[in-house]
């Protein structure tokens, strides 16, 4: 990576959002129940927004395409958001197709399915719709907020941002 980034980019971004997931994979289930002993999805989605990897991956797109996007751009509340629901769709998906591992062969309830199906009394298969429901919603907002990117007011940071956004 040092040869391919900016060491701006590395240290301030990368190595940031490395050492959040890193730190957000030593919480467990507790860290994240109700008093009733339930995962609270609201917690659960927050948590899993960070000890899911998807922050660093994210990052990775710039290397990938050979841009670096001025803090300010990734700062601005639409690629944010763009950002954040990319993250989600990613991670959930995830826990959607890892439940058999994950809550039936590992016997943890840390998974968005099994959050859903405590924390408000569903049945797996309601569950897994739920979450499938919630991911296509993420998807869609995507897709459509790709179609109404801003305009930065600079070609080239409009060319990198859509990259970005692919």
């Amino acid at each position: 990576f040092k040869d391919l980034a900016q060491p701006h980019w590395l240290e301030k971004r990368f190595f940031h959002h490395l050492l959040a997931h890193l730190k957000a994979t030593t919480y467990d289930e507790h860290d994240v129940m109700d008093a009733d002993g339930t995962i609270s999805p609201e917690r659960y989605i927050k948590l899993r927004e960070i000890d899911g990897g998807m922050n660093p991956t994210i990052n990775m797109i710039e290397i990938a395409w050979d841009i670096f996007l001025p803090d300010e751009i990734l700062a601005h509340p639409d690629i944010k958001r763009l950002q954040m629901l990319c993250n989600r769709v990613a991670t959930f998906s995830n826990d959607v197709f890892s439940y058999e591992k994950e809550v039936i062969k590992l016997g943890t309830r840390f998974n968005l399915v099994a959050a859903l199906e405590d924390s408000r009394n569903l049945t797996f298969n309601e569950a897994v719709h739920e979450a499938v429901a919630m991911i296509n919603r993420e998807n869609e907002e995507i897709l459509e907020r790709r179609q109404e990117l801003p305009d930065f007011g600079d070609d080239h940071i409009n060319d990198m941002v859509e990259k970005f956004v692919l």
